[in-house]
């Protein structure tokens, strides 16, 4: 378990670097506290059943948080097609939070629904993206 909540945390901190890259740095104060406040009932729901993988599955969160709060950032300050599609994946991409609570906390019978069906449309979303960059760089040659 360890070594996928790593693979998950390595995975979510590239995409934050993908898309921090195209982006000027700007704060606006209502994002990153609402994604605060998820984080930390979030982290209050699961806490007293994560046992041995409280700190990496903290951390985890905590970086999905980022990646969400830099990419609507991005989308707020820059409203483009690319832009769109990022905060739609990192939307998507919070399907981990359906996950750890059906997990750690209750299980319920459509989890596996939900969070397969956000992952595919997360990268969906990545592929969208990826094609409005490669057709934003076609027109500017």
């Amino acid at each position: 378990m360890l070594y996928a909540i790593g693979a998950f945390f390595l995975s979510h901190l590239l995409y934050t670097l993908c898309f921090a890259a195209s982006m000027t740095m700007t704060f606006f104060w209502p994002i990153p506290l609402t994604l605060l406040i998820i984080g930390v009932v979030l982290i209050g729901v699961l806490w007293s059943r994560l046992e041995d993988l409280r700190w990496p599955i903290c951390t985890f969160i905590g970086m999905m948080l980022v990646m969400t709060w830099i990419a609507t950032e991005q989308y707020f300050f820059r409203p483009t097609d690319y832009s769109f599609s990022i905060i739609v994946v990192a939307g998507l991409l919070l399907a981990n939070i359906v996950w750890f609570i059906s997990h750690y906390r209750r299980r319920f019978s459509a989890d596996s629904a939900i969070v397969a069906a956000c992952y595919f449309a997360g990268h969906f979303m990545i592929v969208r993206s990826l094609w409005v960059i490669l057709k934003m760089t076609c027109t500017l040659e």
